[in-house]
């Protein structure tokens, strides 16, 4: 039943997201896949995570800024950062929770600008993690980067159904909300797209970011060629 209720809340998103930006000229081919893979988005999830090719380990599955921490210096500076609460943790591919953290909680600068910056950052730490613990297993940034091509479609679902949830979490309880994919998928929708009247221009830039990242472009390929 839970993976059902996920598959719904994806593909409510994935639509909804797509009506939003639906007749805008720079998210035309955008829409088209969106409406190619709503339907199916679970299910791309699952087929992604059959790959072999990341590293699995303990990830925290659920990364977003009310579960990170920050130490700061005397200076304001970051110092350090802890993940907390652990609720979902679960042995899978390492590559799940850095793309949880770029598309739930990096700001559009990240996005934008500064993702190899990120990744490197990424590859380096868990390198010299895996070196601490007397591991011979390292992770290159090409490795990498292959790694967020196989699992694009998780970058899609984190969009499609973390965000638009995380828009009107405060006023739908978990239990209306489940309520909802169960019976009425329609009334999620519709709260969705009222929601989105109040976020600007975040959705529609979020998808482009997708687009520019070739996330897109490594789902049509890699699975709905």
């Amino acid at each position: 039943l839970l993976q059902q209720r996920v598959s719904t809340m994806a593909k409510v998103g994935a639509n909804s997201l797509a009506d939003l930006v639906r007749g805008s000229g720079q998210h035309e081919e955008i829409v088209k896949i969106l409406d190619k893979v709503s339907n199916i988005l679970w299910d791309l999830v699952m087929r992604s995570e059959d790959s072999d090719v990341s590293p699995k380990s303990l990830i925290q599955y659920d990364i977003w800024p009310t579960n990170l921490m920050f130490k700061y210096d005397e200076f304001g500076n970051v110092k350090s950062v802890k993940l907390l609460d652990f609720q979902m943790f679960s042995f899978s591919p390492a590559v799940i929770d850095i793309i949880a953290f770029v598309w739930r909680s990096a700001n559009d600068d990240v996005r934008e600008c500064r993702l190899d910056e990120l990744y490197h950052i990424y590859v380096d730490t868990l390198n010299g993690i895996l070196s601490d613990l007397g591991s011979s297993t390292r992770l290159t940034f090409p490795q990498l980067k292959k790694h967020l091509d196989i699992f694009s479609p998780w970058a899609l679902f984190v969009v499609c159904f973390f965000l638009p949830y995380g828009q009107v979490k405060q006023n739908l309880p978990l239990g209306t909300l489940f309520e909802f994919c169960d019976k009425e998928p329609q009334k999620y929708y519709d709260i969705l797209i009222k929601a989105y009247e109040k976020s600007s221009s975040y959705f529609p830039s979020i998808l482009l970011h997708l687009e520019s990242q070739g996330v897109f472009k490594s789902i049509c390929q890699l699975y709905i060629k």
